[in-house]
C-alpha cells in the first residue's frame, strides 16, 4: 500500500498534473483558433479538457512502448527543441512587441492586485515560489538513467550539475523577456478576456496582434510550447520508470530500509 501511495504521488506529480496543463492549453489554443472567448471561440468544457488529458497520456504510453533506439531520438529531439525554441522565445516575443515593460518595472514592481482580495506581499511571494517547483523534479533524471548511459562516472554527475546551471541561467532569460512584454497584469490575469486568463496565451497573442494585426503567429508559438511540454513528459516517463525499478530492486533486497523510505516521503507530501 505504501508503494502503491508513493508512485502515485509521484506520477501525479510530474507525468498526471504536467498533461493536464498540456490539456488545458490544448483548449486555449483551439479557444484562440476560433475567435477568442469574447468572439464567439469554442471553449472546451472540462469534460473535454479531460478527454483531451487522457489521449495525451495514451500518446505518452505508446511512444515510452517503442524501442530504446527510438526514444533515443525523440530525446534528442526534444532537446534541440527545447534549446531552440526557448532562445527564439526569448528573443522574439519582446522584440516584436510594440509596448514593452521598463526595466525599473521589471526588476522592482511587485503586483498585488490579484482580484483575489489578498494584499499580503510575503503570503503572495510564497505562494509565487510554488510555481517554481516543476523544476526541481528534473535534475534527478540523469540519476534514473545512469546505467544506459555511457562513462556513467563522470557522465552522470555532469548531466546533474550542468542541468541545474542550464536551467537556472535559461529559465531566468526566459522570465525575464516575458516579462518585458507585459504591461498590463490586470487585464492578463482577468478570466473574461478573450484567452479565458491564461496569461502566457495573452502575452504571446497580444505580442503578435499588436504589431501585425493579427495573433496567428502567438498561436504557432503556443503550439510550439506544447510540443515542448509532450516531449518534456514523455522523457519524464522514460526516467520515472528507471527510477521505480531502481526502488524495486532495493525493495528485493533491503524491504525494511525500502518501506520506511517510501512512508517518510510519502507523508512529506
Amino acid at each position: 500500500m505504501v508503494t502503491i501511495c508513493f508512485m502515485d504521488n509521484w506520477l501525479w506529480a510530474i507525468t498526471l498534473s504536467v498533461d493536464f496543463s498540456l490539456g488545458q492549453l490544448i483548449q486555449v489554443i483551439i479557444l484562440l483558433s476560433t475567435s477568442g472567448k469574447t468572439g464567439g471561440g469554442y471553449e472546451a468544457s472540462k469534460y473535454s479538457v479531460i478527454a483531451f488529458h487522457g489521449g495525451i497520456l495514451l500518446l505518452h504510453a505508446i511512444t515510452n512502448s517503442l524501442p530504446i533506439s527510438w526514444l533515443s531520438f525523440f530525446g534528442q529531439l526534444a532537446a534541440a527543441w527545447n534549446i531552440v525554441g526557448v532562445f527564439v522565445l526569448i528573443i522574439l516575443i519582446p522584440s516584436i512587441a510594440t509596448e514593452r515593460a521598463s526595466v525599473k518595472y521589471v526588476f522592482t514592481h511587485f503586483n498585488t492586485d490579484n482580484g483575489q482580495g489578498i494584499g499580503d506581499s510575503v503570503y503572495i511571494f510564497i505562494m509565487g515560489l510554488l510555481m517554481s517547483q516543476y523544476s526541481l523534479t528534473s535534475y534527478d533524471a540523469s540519476a534514473h538513467m545512469t546505467e544506459e548511459t555511457k562513462n556513467v562516472d563522470m557522465n552522470g554527475p555532469r548531466g546533474i550539475i550542468s542541468d541545474v546551471g542550464i536551467s537556472i541561467t535559461v529559465g531566468l532569460c526566459y522570465i525575464l523577456g516575458i516579462s518585458f512584454a507585459v504591461t498590463n497584469i490586470t487585464s492578463l490575469l482577468d478570466e473574461n478576456n478573450d484567452y479565458g486568463g491564461y496569461a502566457i496565451a495573452e502575452i504571446f497573442y497580444q505580442a503578435f496582434k499588436s504589431r501585425y494585426g493579427s495573433g496567428a503567429g502567438g498561436i504557432v508559438c503556443l503550439g510550439g510550447v506544447a510540443v515542448a511540454i509532450f516531449f518534456y513528459v514523455m522523457s519524464s516517463i522514460t526516467s520515472n520508470s528507471r527510477y521505480k525499478k531502481h526502488y524495486i530492486l532495493l525493495f528485493n533486497t533491503h524491504t525494511h530500509i525500502y518501506i520506511s523510505y517510501m512512508y517518510v516521503y510519502d507523508m512529506s507530501l
